[in-house]
C-alpha cells in the first residue's frame, strides 16, 4: 500500500469516528445544538484526530525528505484534518433544524474558538511530539503527545483541587467553565485571549524546529501574549494572586475573611459576625466544630467572581479546601448558610476529598447538596417539607430513589434537586439523629441501600404527606419550583446572557432595549415566564397599551398558576389608563379583592393590599386623588434620568392635608434613615393600616430597622431586636407560615450573638441595612 492510499485510508476512519460521535452529540441534551456545550465537546474529539493526522504527516514527509520545511507538514496535517474537524459543524448544524437552534452567530464563534483553535494547536504539537520523538529515539510519536495531554489535564485538575478556580484554561480543549448550574458564560474576551496564547506557544515550538531567529521572535510574542493574558484577563490564577486581587482580610478565631480591600470596616465587620453566629447555628446541626480555620471569600460582584475563580450566579465551596466563594455577601443571606454548611461538612468525611462519594469514586451530590439545604433550612414562605409535599400533590415531584441517585439528581431541575434532598436528609436527621446522618454522609448513602432505603423513603413520604396546605398555595409553589434541568432547557447559556442584557436595558430605563431582549428570550423558548412577564412591563412603560391588551387577551388564563396570576393583575393595572368611573372602580376593587384571596405568597400580596387601598381611597377622595397618583406610581415607577421612585413618593408625601397610613407605609419604606423610617412605621400603624399584610411588614421592618442601628454602634439595639423579632415569631396577629416563624426566630437569635461577639463602632453613614431587607417600593 502506497503513502497516498495509507493517509486516505486513516483519514477515512477519522471520519467515520467524527460522524459517529458528532450523531452521538445529535441526540445529547445540551449538545445536541449548536452551542458552547457542543462546541467542547468537538474538540475533544479534534484534539486527538488532529493530532494523530500532525504525528502521521511529520512521519511521512520525514521518510520522503527529512528536510522537509515544518511549516509546510503543519499545513499538509491542517488539509488532511480538516474534515473530521468541520463535520460535527455541519451535523450538529444540521441537527438543529430538528430541535431548533439558538444564537446561531455565537454557536458559531464557540465553535472556532474551542475545535477551530484546538484544530490548529493540536496538530502543530502532534509534529513536535513526532519531532521530539525522533530525536530523542523513542518510538510513537502519538504515545508522547497523548502522555503530554495527560499530564496537561492532570494539571488542569491539580489547579481546580488546590485553588479557589473551578474553570480552567487548557491549551487542547480551550476552556471548562465550571458549575454546570451557572447558564451565564460571558468568556468570550477571555477565552479569545487564552486561544491567541496556545496558537502562539505551539508556533513557538514549531519555529524552534524550523530556525533559531523565528524561534526568538515567536518565544518573545509568546510571552509577552502571555503576560497581557496574566495581567489583564486573568487567565493565570493561583491562590495568592486571588487574595491579593481582593485586598482585604481579616482573621477571627474560627475562619479568614477575604474581601476587596475598599470595603470599609463598618462593611466587614457585620460579616464577621454574621459568620460568627452561622459557624454557631452549623455547629448545632452538625454536633461538630472544624478542625481547622474556614476561608470565606467574598466578592465585590458575580462578575468579579466569575473572573477571578469561575463561578459567576452561583455561589461555591470546596470542602476539601475548608473554603467558601460568595459574591454581595449580606447579613442574612441564606446562601451563605448554605455554602458555610458545605465547609463543616469536611468534617464528617476523612482527608483528602473531604466529601460524600457516591461508590466510593463519584461525589454524592444529593446528599452533598441536601445537607447543606438540611443545614440552612431556609426557602422562603414555606419549608422544604412543605414544598416537597406541595409538589408530590401535583404531581410534579420525580420519584425520591430517584433523586437520591447522581444521575438522576443531574437530571432534575436544581431548585426541585436541592429541596426534595434537603427535605430528605432533614427528616432522616430529625428521625435518626446527628450521629446517624453524618455517618450517612460519610458513607456515601451506603448506610441506606436496598429496602432499607425504601422503608425510610417511604417512612419521609408519609411525613410530608401529612402536612397542610392550601390548595392554591400548593399548585403555585410547586409549579414554581418545577423548571428543567439544564439539560432540558432551550438554548439556556444564550437566555441567560439576554436575560441579563434584559435587566440591564430596564435599569438604564432603555424599554425599547428590554423589549427586544424579551421577545429574542421568547423566540428562544415560547413558554419562559419570565420573558412573558418582562415584556409585559415593557411594552406598559413604554405605553404601547394595544399592543398589550392585545398580548393579555391572547394569552389567555394560563395553566401556569405564578403567570396567571400576574396577567390577571397586569389587567386591572391597565384599568388605571382609563377613566376611572365607578364600574371600573368596582372592578377594580372586585378584581384587586379577588387577587388578594386568591395569591398564596405574602410580597405579591401587600403589593395587591397597596393597590386595593389606593382604589378605595379614590372612592372617598375622587379621580385626582392620591390614590390614583400613589396606584400610577407603584405599577410604573420613573426611570432614570428621570425622578427617582422616592422622590416622586416625597412629593406626593409633601402634599398630605391629613394622615393616610398607607402612604406614611410607603414612605417609611423608601426612607433612606433609620431612625426616621422607625418613626414612619410607627405612625403608619398608628393611623392604620387597612390589611394585615401590610401591618406585618411594617412590623418586620421596624424590626430589622432596629437591628440595623445596632450595626451602626447602637449596641443596646441588639437586645430590642431580638425581642421584636421573638414577638413576631410567636405572634398569632398574622396568619405566619411555618418557615416564617423560623426564620423570625433565626433573626433573634442573630440578634443577640452580634450583641455577644460585636465590639462597639462609631456609628457611619457608610454601613448599608442587610440586604435582603433592602426597603424598596412594593
Amino acid at each position: 500500500m502506497n503513502q497516498r492510499q495509507s493517509l486516505n485510508v486513516r483519514q477515512r476512519r477519522w471520519v467515520a469516528v467524527s460522524a459517529a460521535w458528532s450523531l452521538a452529540l445529535c441526540v445529547t441534551p445540551l449538545t445536541h445544538t449548536l452551542g458552547f456545550e457542543a462546541a467542547f465537546a468537538s474538540a475533544l474529539l479534534v484534539s486527538v484526530s488532529a493530532a494523530h493526522e500532525g504525528v502521521a504527516q511529520l512521519n511521512a514527509n520525514a521518510q520522503v525528505s527529512p528536510q522537509a520545511s515544518v511549516w509546510r507538514v503543519w499545513w499538509s496535517a491542517l488539509r488532511g484534518a480538516t474534515l473530521p474537524a468541520l463535520i460535527p459543524l455541519a451535523l450538529i448544524g444540521l441537527n438543529a433544524l430538528r430541535v431548533g437552534s439558538c444564537d446561531v452567530l455565537e454557536g458559531l464563534l464557540y465553535y472556532l474558538l474551542l475545535p477551530g483553535v484546538t484544530w490548529l494547536v493540536a496538530s502543530g504539537w502532534g509534529i513536535a511530539s513526532a519531532v521530539l520523538r525522533q530525536r530523542l529515539g523513542f518510538s510513537g510519536g502519538m504515545r508522547l503527545y497523548l502522555l503530554g495531554y495527560f499530564i496537561s489535564v492532570v494539571w488542569a485538575l491539580w489547579q481546580v483541587w488546590s485553588t479557589p478556580i473551578i474553570d480552567p484554561f487548557h491549551a487542547l480543549l480551550g476552556y471548562y467553565p465550571g458549575a454546570i448550574y451557572d447558564e451565564q458564560l460571558s468568556q468570550v474576551g477571555r477565552l479569545a485571549w487564552s486561544r491567541l496564547e496556545d496558537i502562539s506557544w505551539v508556533v513557538s515550538a514549531l519555529a524552534l524546529l524550523a530556525s533559531a531567529r523565528m524561534f526568538t521572535l515567536s518565544l518573545a510574542c509568546a510571552f509577552s501574549v502571555s503576560w497581557v493574558g496574566a495581567a489583564h484577563f486573568d487567565l493565570k490564577r493561583s491562590t495568592a494572586q486571588i487574595q491579593a486581587r481582593l485586598g482585604g482580610r481579616l482573621e477571627a478565631e474560627r475562619f479568614v475573611m477575604y474581601y476587596p480591600k475598599h470595603w470599609s470596616s463598618e462593611h466587614v465587620e457585620p460579616l464577621r459576625l454574621e459568620l460568627t453566629y452561622l459557624y454557631d447555628e452549623l455547629e448545632d446541626f452538625f454536633g461538630k466544630s472544624l478542625s481547622r480555620r474556614a476561608e470565606a471569600y467574598f466578592y465585590e460582584s458575580s462578575h468579579q467572581k466569575k473572573r477571578l475563580m469561575g463561578a459567576g450566579r452561583t455561589r461555591v465551596a470546596k470542602p476539601w479546601q475548608y473554603a467558601l466563594h460568595v459574591d454581595s455577601p449580606y447579613v442574612g443571606m441564606s446562601t451563605l448558610k448554605h455554602e458555610l454548611a458545605h465547609v463543616l461538612s469536611a468534617e464528617l468525611v476523612p482527608a483528602p476529598h473531604h466529601l460524600s462519594l457516591y461508590r466510593g469514586w463519584l461525589p454524592h451530590m444529593p446528599l452533598i447538596e441536601g445537607l447543606a439545604e438540611a443545614a440552612t433550612w431556609d426557602e422562603g414562605h414555606l419549608t422544604p417539607h412543605q414544598l416537597s409535599a406541595a409538589l408530590r400533590r401535583e404531581g410534579l415531584a420525580p420519584p425520591l430513589t430517584e433523586l437520591l441517585n447522581p444521575g438522576g439528581f443531574y437530571l432534575s431541575s436544581s431548585r426541585l434537586a436541592y429541596t426534595m434532598c434537603g427535605s430528605f436528609v432533614r427528616f432522616y436527621r430529625e428521625q435518626e439523629g446527628i450521629e446517624a446522618m453524618n455517618a450517612l454522609y460519610a458513607s456515601g448513602g451506603a448506610e441506606l441501600m436496598g429496602a432499607r432505603l425504601e422503608r425510610v423513603v417511604e417512612a419521609w413520604a408519609q411525613r410530608v404527606d401529612a402536612l397542610t396546605l392550601g390548595q392554591q398555595e400548593q399548585r403555585f409553589m410547586a409549579q414554581m419550583l418545577n423548571r428543567p434541568s439544564i439539560f432540558y432547557k432551550v438554548c439556556a447559556h444564550e437566555v441567560a446572557e439576554v436575560s441579563s442584557r434584559a435587566y440591564q436595558a430596564e435599569g438604564r430605563g432603555a424599554w425599547e432595549e428590554a423589549l427586544s431582549a424579551w421577545r429574542e428570550i421568547k423566540g428562544f423558548s415560547e413558554g419562559d415566564r419570565e420573558a412573558q412577564l418582562g415584556e409585559i412591563k415593557a411594552l406598559y412603560r413604554l405605553g404601547r397599551f394595544d399592543e398589550l391588551k392585545a398580548l393579555l387577551k391572547a394569552l389567555g388564563t394560563p395553566q401556569d398558576t405564578p403567570l396567571a396570576l400576574r396577567l390577571r393583575e397586569w389587567s386591572l393595572d391597565l384599568l388605571w389608563r382609563e377613566p376611572l368611573t365607578a364600574e371600573r372602580l368596582t372592578a377594580l376593587e372586585q378584581g384587586y379583592s379577588a387577587l388578594l384571596n386568591d395569591h398564596p405568597m405574602r410580597a405579591p400580596r401587600r403589593r395587591l393590599a397597596v393597590k386595593l387601598a389606593c382604589v378605595k381611597e379614590v372612592g372617598r377622595e375622587g379621580k385626582q386623588s392620591r390614590g390614583a397618583r400613589l396606584a400610577l406610581l407603584l405599577i410604573a415607577p420613573p426611570s432614570p434620568p428621570a425622578q427617582s421612585y422616592a422622590e416622586v413618593l416625597h412629593e406626593l408625601w409633601r402634599g398630605e392635608r391629613e394622615g393616610w397610613g398607607v402612604m406614611a407605609y410607603l414612605k417609611a419604606r423608601s426612607e433612606g434613615d433609620e431612625s426616621t423610617s422607625l418613626k414612619l412605621f410607627e405612625k403608619a400603624l398608628t393611623l392604620g393600616l387597612p390589611f394585615a399584610e401590610l401591618r406585618y411588614e411594617a412590623e418586620r421592618l421596624s424590626a430589622h430597622l432596629t437591628f440595623t442601628l445596632a450595626l451602626r454602634g447602637e449596641r443596646a439595639h441588639y437586645t430590642k431586636a431580638a425581642q421584636m423579632f421573638e414577638a413576631l415569631s410567636t405572634t398569632h396577629k398574622f396568619d405566619l407560615t411555618t418557615a416564617e416563624r423560623e426564620k423570625l426566630a433565626g433573626w433573634a437569635r442573630r440578634a443577640l450573638s452580634f450583641k455577644q461577639h460585636s465590639t462597639p463602632l462609631p456609628a457611619s453613614p457608610s454601613l448599608p441595612p442587610p440586604q435582603e431587607e433592602t426597603i424598596k417600593a412594593p
